[in-house]
């Protein structure tokens, strides 16, 4: 920022609230970046292989919408002041009392404790994810039902001994495109965020859940501790983090210690409990960071306030596969089949297209490279209308893709041709070459998909595969 000292001088309560905006805003982006960045190719790698799970498992939305009007539930997560909670949550869960969803790591700790959530959701993409089950897989325990987003690490769900059941995600496209209700009813998602508590939050307000009572939701350090007992691969908190650590105001009203990535989360939970209607969200994290919209109250007063009587009812997950419209996905299987068809013939055009410019710049012929600029901008647009672009690649490859449209304002408006055309040649011909391997490392991924795909529609849809 290049501040005018006389603004500065004479305004300095609006420049220093300007500043902390515009640094919110650019941190945001980055942060945004990033994330898309590290996970752009997982979030369709894991969404393409996770696609038979999705056929082949109720979709907890859309099965159980609205059933627990009334009832409260409890997000029980990893934060260090989970391990002051255990015998209030194992209580809870013992008499029925709510619907226990532990989120993330938070599992692990329970299960240490002997302790089964009524469900355990998960949706990081990521492939260390699987560390988080690895205990329960290792174990064999079949009586932890999960609730996985759909773009979650595939590697997760392999071998998972509980059932499985499954929530479409913002991140998604496969699912997005592929699936239809077979009622013509909108399929409901949600939206990617930094934390699975944030997720659970918006599942289990679309699931009706009239109570949200958060435990061990510390969204800050105790000490050097970041998570609860029982997490094997926790780790401390380093000085370095404890030097670069941000200090927001806890439950208590004093300040805890905490970092840009629990921020954010805290920042997300309270968008969506501003944002969704006759939410009531209790926090019950003892010295956790203060969360605007919900009430802080130890959870041992909220048992004897709110939690008087069982509600659970054993049975809420017992449903079959949802039954997504197969005729639907039969036409969408054949609409692809065709994209990946012409993909192979855009390609090919929009290279040449870059080699012509190549041959043109060159020999310093201009004039005539203007004009396959314009040929180059329409292979571009066909390459943007084609499902497997759009559905596949492009969301595979969102940031350099943004980088590449971008560029051309700044190159319309470049007067040194011969520098427009070398800028054009390596910014087109590298987004080509970068599309067209991806293209060829995606293709068994697509064809395993699509023969499972063929496979599930030629099955009765009361048969289980997997």
């Amino acid at each position: 920022i290049i501040e005018l000292p006389s603004h500065k001088q004479n305004f300095p309560n609006e420049y220093e609230k300007f500043k902390e905006i515009f640094s919110n805003i650019v941190r945001d982006k980055k942060g945004s970046l990033a994330v898309n960045y590290r996970f752009q190719k997982r979030w369709i790698e894991n969404s393409m292989r996770n696609f038979k799970d999705v056929l082949f498992t109720p979709n907890i939305i859309i099965e159980n919408k609205d059933q627990f009007k009334g009832s409260p539930a409890v997000i029980v997560a990893a934060g260090p002041s989970l391990n002051e909670e255990i015998e209030n949550v194992r209580y809870i869960k013992e008499n029925g009392l709510a619907y226990i969803f532990s989120v993330g790591s938070a599992v692990n700790t329970l299960v240490h404790h002997n302790i089964y959530p009524h469900a355990a959701t998960t949706y990081d993409p990521g492939e260390f994810n699987q560390n988080v089950f690895k205990g329960i897989k290792e174990k064999g325990i079949k009586e932890i039902p999960m609730i996985f987003g759909s773009s979650v690490g595939y590697e997760t769900l392999e071998n998972y001994p509980g059932k499985k059941y499954h929530m479409i995600t913002s991140q998604d496209t496969v699912s997005n495109y592929y699936l239809k209700d077979k009622e013509d009813k909108p399929i409901n998602i949600v939206q990617d965020a930094p934390s699975i508590a944030v997720v659970t939050v918006q599942l289990l307000y679309q699931l009706g859940f009239s109570t949200i009572i958060l435990v061990g939701q510390n969204l800050a350090y105790r000490d050097k501790e970041r998570h609860s007992a029982g997490i094997s691969y926790s780790k401390e908190v380093s000085e370095k983090e404890m030097e670069e650590g941000l200090r927001v105001k806890d439950v208590y009203g004093n300040e805890v210690l905490t970092n840009e990535g629990y921020n954010s989360m805290r920042q997300q939970i309270e968008h969506y409990i501003k944002e969704l209607p006759n939410i009531n969200v209790i926090n019950t994290t003892k010295g956790g960071a203060h969360i605007e919209g919900t009430e802080f109250i130890e959870l041992k007063e909220v048992i004897n306030r709110e939690l008087k009587e069982e509600v659970v009812e054993e049975d809420w997950m017992d449903k079959g596969q949802t039954n997504y419209d197969r005729e639907y996905l039969k036409l969408k299987l054949v609409n692809m089949d065709r994209a990946y068809e012409e993909v192979l013939k855009i390609n090919k055009d929009y290279y040449n297209v870059v080699d012509t410019i190549d041959r043109l710049i060159v020999n310093r012929n201009f004039a005539q490279a203007e004009k396959m600029y314009t040929r180059l901008n329409r292979e571009l647009e066909r390459l943007e209308n084609n499902d497997f672009y759009k559905i596949f690649i492009l969301p595979m490859n969102r940031v350099e893709y943004k980088i590449l449209v971008n560029s051309i304002d700044r190159l319309n408006i470049e007067r040194d041709a011969y520098k427009k055309g070398l800028e054009i040649i390596k910014n087109f011909g590298r987004f080509i070459n970068m599309c067209i391997r991806e293209i060829e490392e995606l293709k068994p991924i697509y064809d395993k998909m699509s023969a499972d795909i063929i496979k599930i529609c030629n099955t009765d849809s009361e048969v289980q595969l997997c």
